[in-house]
């Protein structure tokens, strides 16, 4: 499969973690303080919030994942995709950045990698911040 063109809007250098299967999969990694996670649904990728992690780098650390199949990281035709895939990828990224405190803001569609056994250690954004808000 292709590789994906760097967008210019999109002003990051993602990083990488090998994952089950030996996939590389994508992901952001942006400024310095408490953890905030963002997890796209699908299909999307971590150019959904380019926008958002812009604006909080600077008191943030922003890190926004590419699910395997999705944005920079790999897409192989023979890979399971299955729900617990994704969650192990998840935490395979965590433990990597060293990140277990913060906040994780989920797309509808990837609320269910979200609320998996690896972000238990997060607080879920829905404590500090009304579900109607669009802001972020």
């Amino acid at each position: 499969m292709g590789k994906v063109s760097k967008p210019a809007q999109y002003p990051f250098s993602p990083k990488t973690v090998i994952v089950n299967g030996g996939h590389k999969l994508s992901y952001v990694d942006e400024g310095e303080g408490p953890a905030v996670v963002f997890l796209h649904g699908n299909p999307s990728w971590s150019y959904l919030y380019r926008r958002v992690i812009e604006g909080l780098r600077d008191n943030c650390r922003c890190i926004a994942p590419d699910h395997i199949g999705c944005g920079y990281s790999d897409k192989p035709r023979n890979y399971p995709y299955l729900l617990r895939q994704h969650i192990d990828n998840l935490g395979t990224i965590y433990n990597n950045a060293g990140s277990t405190k913060g906040y994780i803001r989920i797309q509808v569609t990837g609320a269910s990698e979200g609320y998996g056994d690896y972000t238990a250690t997060l607080t879920s954004v829905a404590d500090d911040i009304d579900p109607a808000d669009n802001s972020i």
